[in-house]
């Protein structure tokens, strides 16, 4: 039988994953939305190759929170 402890640790961690789920499925459109609208706003009449360095900016950019995140989500009590 486990004991109060392992437990709470395992609510924990659902609380974790259902929280950490539920921002990563709501930064993603909104970060989308964001980027989107900042390069009609910013680089839509610019030359291709300033708008390849900003969608390659863009595209990796996202990636910091969600792998902080991501992180948050796994990381041990």
């Amino acid at each position: 039988m486990r004991g109060n402890a392992a437990h709470a640790q395992d609510d924990e961690k659902q609380m974790r994953t259902a929280i950490g789920m539920f921002v990563l499925l709501l930064f993603i459109p909104v970060y989308i939305v964001a980027v989107v609208w900042l390069a009609a706003q910013l680089v839509e009449d610019r030359n291709v190759f300033i708008q390849t360095i900003y969608y390659v900016v863009a595209g990796v950019l996202w990636a910091w929170p969600a792998i902080w995140l991501i992180t948050w989500i796994k990381k041990p009590r």
